[in-house]
């Protein structure tokens, strides 16, 4: 037993999470230990070894196990890498990529079931992949301040969506399948200061125009 422990108490330090009671260590998860160590990977390739993991994540009991369930990239980089890696955090329910410098989202983000905020404020985003539908746990995607032109229509498939943030994007139009979408048809969704300029149609104009009265006059029309 004592090997056990001085082994968890080892890896513990690795992981820079020695902040924790020298008792808790016995009951380290395989789990908790793969998603620590997928953490300390994408810090590691992105050149930021000198990080404290238990800076960047929060961490909750889910199913009786200690799991990473939040996870904050914005000062890691201004040029983020995100490693395949990040899809073993099955847990997470919170990631934020503000100010990361990425200019597309990777596929295995999608793949984070657990998801319930993704946060990528201030990159340079041109397009969300299919794949994000497949966050069937999404509630809140907040993406302002990149160029995002286009939204896959599969992005309603997140059903449990209600708040959709897109100010400052470069969006001309956006799927019809979103006007039909059961919780954004009476939430958030804000596409302030994009390129909504041309007739968009009746459904999708109403649909703008109950969220914001005044959406036709933030659009950058030329």
């Amino acid at each position: 037993m004592r090997l056990v422990v001085a082994a968890a108490a080892a890896l513990c330090a690795c992981l820079a999470c020695t902040d924790l009671p020298e008792e808790e260590t016995v009951g380290l998860s395989t789990l908790w230990i793969r998603d620590s160590l997928a953490v300390r990977a994408i810090l590691d390739v992105n050149g930021r070894g000198d990080l404290n993991v238990g800076d960047i994540i929060g961490i909750e009991d889910v199913d009786g196990e200690r799991r990473v369930t939040g996870l904050w990239l914005q000062h890691v980089s201004a040029a983020l890498v995100l490693p395949p890696v990040l899809g073993d955090l099955q847990a997470l329910r919170v990631l934020v990529l503000d100010t990361c410098g990425l200019t597309s989202l990777p596929g295995h983000i999608c793949g984070l079931r657990s998801l319930r905020e993704l946060y990528l404020k201030g990159n340079d985003i041109q397009s969300l992949p299919a794949d994000i539908g497949l966050l069937d746990n999404l509630m809140v995607l907040e993406a302002p301040d990149n160029h995002i032109d286009r939204l896959p229509p599969e992005l309603a498939g997140a059903e449990k969506l209600s708040a959709l943030i897109l100010h400052h994007n470069l969006l001309a139009d956006f799927p019809a399948e979103l006007v039909a979408h059961p919780v954004l048809r009476n939430q958030g969704a804000d596409m302030a200061f994009n390129k909504l300029c041309n007739p968009l149609g009746p459904a999708k104009e109403d649909w703008l125009t109950m969220r914001d009265p005044n959406w036709r006059t933030t659009q950058q029309c030329p």
